[in-house]
């Protein structure tokens, strides 16, 4: 749904070079109904209390090395799929940078994310990894002292 401009790509491919994966954020959300923005809001509360993660968006766009990608174990399918990768990458040691971008309004189709029943099994979803990362401490993904 081309949420922001591919001409980006030229100044978030250099970050590269010191870093392992970028987190490109939204500085401005307002194209987001109200609904979104209160999912937003939950979301973004839970993981950074349950996770201690201060990363600015975690639903717009993430660009890793496909050697990261090939050792992480994604258990989530829904749309905690991206914090879940932020958590595991950050957790393994790999460097983070952040780029502040324009989000652009989908120019065409239906967003999907708008039902109460798509924010009630993200937050199952939440807590379920919170269950199996944190509490029971049971991840291959951790990095072993």
């Amino acid at each position: 749904d081309r949420p922001f401009d591919l001409k980006d790509l030229k100044d978030i491919l250099p970050l590269f070079k010191e870093v392992d994966f970028v987190v490109v954020t939204r500085n401005d959300r307002s194209a987001n109904p109200p609904f979104r923005k209160l999912t937003s809001i939950i979301n973004y509360f839970l993981i950074r209390l349950l996770f201690n993660v201060r990363v600015k968006d975690f639903q717009f766009v993430q660009i890793y090395k496909k050697s990261i990608l090939d050792n992480i174990e994604i258990k989530s399918t829904g749309s905690f799929v991206p914090p879940e990768i932020i958590i595991k990458t950050l957790n393994k040691g790999y460097r983070m940078k952040e780029f502040e971008t324009t989000f652009h309004r989908r120019p065409g189709g239906v967003a999907k994310y708008g039902h109460p029943r798509r924010l009630l099994n993200s937050i199952r979803e939440i807590f379920s990894f919170w269950w199996e990362w944190v509490v029971k401490g049971h991840s291959s993904d951790k990095i072993r002292g």
